[in-house]
């Protein structure tokens, strides 16, 4: 990407958040109208010091003007009006002041929250291939440390580069009518703001997104640490995880160094040229009140005045330097905000009506990546009530199907029926909503066992939900915790067993009454005691209902009215269990191979016993 494509695309991340400021133009309108109040009173301040020592401390009377009101007093009388006068505008300065922040701080915070509710619902419209491929952390720091990042930019932007700009073209025009000489002298300075900013403005810029980009990386290994956190402390990892994030801390640690550098140089370049120019006036115009040429009030006010006019400059330095950190977060949250979902609704895309169950796979390819080949024409169809099986090895494509029928995916080529109605055309909502799936290592909340089985039906009763824990053999353990179906169970309910987690799921598919079931390993890697409790709810479950199971226990699926026996992306033959047998294909080599298994495993058991 070319300098002048990359300003372009800055640019359009400003304007693109300027956008979200739109519905708040009148309250930063307001807000800029206190601040505005703010910078008159600080322009009046410098007059009013002039005036003090030109007019007041050396004479004995003074005339006050104030637009219709004139008066000769003494000097004191003055000094007093002076005083009430300051004292009245310094507290409707401090009133402005807060009244203003009060506002820009109110926008602020209610954009922020409306952007990362932006995000957040975005983020529920993307398709599963976007979480498949980033990790969580990386995805969480979009909504939170990017945003923190613009906390300052609505707020800055409004009120800084505002009135500075304002306060800047006043003094200016100020200066010149007070002296123009010294006035000239004090710009000479200011194109040294400019160039020093141009020289480090790059260098800043792309050590912010090294940053940003470092965080992203911390929060993902972060992410993933925490929540693998027993395999951490199985394997001893605890020490190499510490040493891998101290490494990660140490970059990042780096990168701001060399930020603070650049910022300092920025910074530390622009106070000295605030110096030179105050070091100037003060000398030329020191000469200019010895020649008699300029008051002495006068220096003090025009030096006064140059405090406004380098300090709004030093503030726009450091605008820009912020913008810049602020484009490389917007660019990550509108990649997000800029990402299209793989699987989308048609423009004319009708709610399926109550399912009956008759699914049907025609000439179905599937493709994760455009050369990594899934599923290659997929030809199959189950009818409403039946037990379909789908068997083979590890990568074989059973999980890819059932994903293929929630939706999760669009087929590469070839379409999928429910009762007739092709899945592209229908609304992803009415489709899933009668759809229930249990997993093998089904995902809980934290909070409480009815918050959880609640989840699947919003609507359910508590005697619907106490009947759906007792059709899953979930009941008598809960009524043991503590406070029962109020029990916390922490997050992915930790506080709980394999056994258990997975009975409240099947509980949580049960009251969701699904028209279409889908089982995934959903008994595997649990003991006897628990398998057999839950293969009797799973049977409940499944009962009327259109299920497709994925079970690499072959044993649980002889029941199955049809089973698919899937190789390499292809199915390769269907039947019932015994006609399967007697083919002698990939169902046969994978139950021979299984029984031969278990066979020996029982031997081995009865020779120990015996011995």
């Amino acid at each position: 990407m070319n300098e002048k494509t990359h300003k372009e695309q800055q640019r359009g991340y400003i304007y693109r958040f300027i956008e979200y400021l739109k519905p708040y133009w009148l309250r930063i309108l307001i807000g800029l109208s206190f601040m505005g109040v703010v910078s008159i009173i600080v322009m009046i301040v410098p007059s009013v010091v002039r005036f003090v020592i030109d007019k007041v401390i050396h004479n004995s009377s003074v005339v006050i003007k104030l637009f219709w009101f004139e008066k000769t007093v003494s000097s004191g009388e003055a000094l007093n009006i002076i005083f009430v006068v300051l004292i009245t505008i310094f507290i409707i300065r401090s009133l402005s002041v807060f009244t203003s922040n009060y506002i820009m701080s109110y926008v602020s915070h209610k954009l922020l929250m409306d952007l990362r509710m932006a995000i957040f619902k975005h983020l529920q419209l993307l398709s599963m291939k976007f979480y498949d491929t980033r990790q969580t952390g990386k995805i969480m720091a979009r909504i939170t440390s990017d945003v923190d990042t613009l906390a300052g930019l609505s707020r800055e932007l409004a009120i800084e580069l505002t009135t500075d700009t304002m306060t800047l073209i006043t003094v200016i025009t100020i200066l010149f009518i007070m002296n123009a000489k010294l006035a000239v002298i004090a710009l000479c300075v200011l194109p040294l703001y400019v160039i020093n900013y141009m020289t480090l403005r790059n260098k800043i810029r792309n050590r912010s997104l090294s940053i940003r980009e470092n965080w992203a990386e911390i929060y993902g290994g972060l992410q993933e640490v925490i929540a693998g956190a027993k395999v951490v402390k199985s394997f001893t990892g605890e020490k190499r995880e510490e040493l891998g994030f101290f490494h990660d801390l140490h970059q990042t640690l780096i990168s701001n160094i060399e930020l603070a550098k650049l910022s300092g140089t920025l910074g530390g370049v622009s106070s000295f040229l605030h110096g030179l120019g105050v070091a100037l006036i003060l000398w030329l115009g020191g000469r200019e009140v010895i020649k008699g040429d300029l008051t002495a009030g006068a220096l003090v006010a025009f030096y006064s005045y140059l405090g406004l006019l380098y300090a709004p400059v030093i503030k726009l330095t450091n605008i820009n330097e912020m913008i810049t950190r602020a484009n490389v977060s917007l660019q990550r949250i509108f990649e997000i905000l800029d990402t299209q979902p793989e699987v989308k609704e048609s423009e004319n895309a009708k709610r399926i009506p109550d399912i009956k169950g008759h699914v049907v796979f025609e000439n179905v390819c599937f493709n994760y990546e455009h050369d990594q080949r899934v599923l290659k024409n997929i030809q199959f169809e189950v009818f409403p009530g039946t037990i379909n099986a789908l068997v083979g090895r590890s990568g074989a494509g059973k999980t890819t199907v059932t994903n293929l029928i929630c939706r999760f995916y669009d087929p590469s080529s070839g379409r999928i029926l429910v009762d007739g109605n092709d899945l592209s055309n229908v609304t992803l909502k009415s489709l899933r909503s009668q759809i229930g799936i249990v997993l093998q290592e089904s995902f809980l909340f934290s909070g409480t066992i009815n918050d959880n089985l609640k989840y699947s039906n919003m609507d359910a009763t508590q005697y619907e939900i106490i009947e759906a824990a007792k059709a899953a053999n979930a009941h008598e353990f809960i009524m043991n915790l503590p406070r029962a179906y109020e029990s916390q169970i922490g997050e992915r309910g930790v506080k709980l067993s394999g056994g258990q987690k997975q009975r409240l799921a099947i509980a949580r598919a049960i009251l969701r009454n699904p028209r279409i079931l889908i089982l995934d390993e959903a008994t595997s890697a649990l003991d006897s005691e628990s398998e057999a409790l839950i293969q009797e709810a799973l049977e409940r479950l499944m009962l009327n209902r259109t299920s497709f199971v994925i079970a690499h226990r072959l044993s649980t699926i002889l029941k199955a009215d049809k089973i698919l026996a899937f190789e390499n992306g292809e199915l390769m033959e269907s039947g019932k269990h015994d006609e399967l047998l007697k083919n002698d294909g990939v169902y046969a080599r994978l139950y021979n191979q299984q029984f031969k298994l278990v066979k020996t495993y029982m031997d081995n058991d009865v020779a120990n016993t015996v011995s």
